[in-house]
């Protein structure tokens, strides 16, 4: 039997701390959501209808259309973050960032690349693109 797919199923499928720095974003109106800056750390429009159903900041509750789109962005997300661990793997193992890196000043040039801050954003809907370009990167200094 399949579960019926709510605003609260997307929300309990997502980190609390995501949930709440969703929320934090789009019920601060002095938050700009469209900056590039607040977007890359944001999931999937679908999914942040979803929590913001949830949370009461919106009263449009989101149709089954919109909630699929959200499960089926989760789902592919969860491939995105395992790429996105191994890439990071692969990146400290041939460039490893250490205390002593770290004490010296010095840190990997990979680290500077637009796309790796990006990689720590696991429910971030650039994560896929920052993945691409990790393992693009990876591949040519390997």
């Amino acid at each position: 039997m399949t579960e019926l797919l709510t605003s609260a199923v997307i929300v309990s499928r997502l980190p609390e701390e995501i949930v709440d720095l969703v929320g934090r974003f789009i019920g601060d109106s002095d938050i700009d959501t469209d900056l590039e800056e607040v977007k890359v750390l944001m999931p999937a429009s679908p999914v942040v209808s979803a929590i913001a159903y949830y949370l009461g900041i919106s009263s449009e509750d989101p149709s089954g259309h919109v909630l699929d789109q959200a499960k089926a962005w989760m789902d592919e997300q969860s491939l995105w973050q395992d790429r996105a661990v191994a890439v990071k793997q692969k990146l400290s193992e041939k460039f490893p960032f250490t205390e002593v890196e770290a004490g010296k000043g010095e840190i990997p040039s990979w680290m500077n690349a637009p796309w790796a801050p990006t990689l720590l954003f696991q429910w971030s809907e650039a994560l896929r693109d920052a993945v691409l370009q990790a393992e693009e990167y990876v591949e040519e200094v390997l």
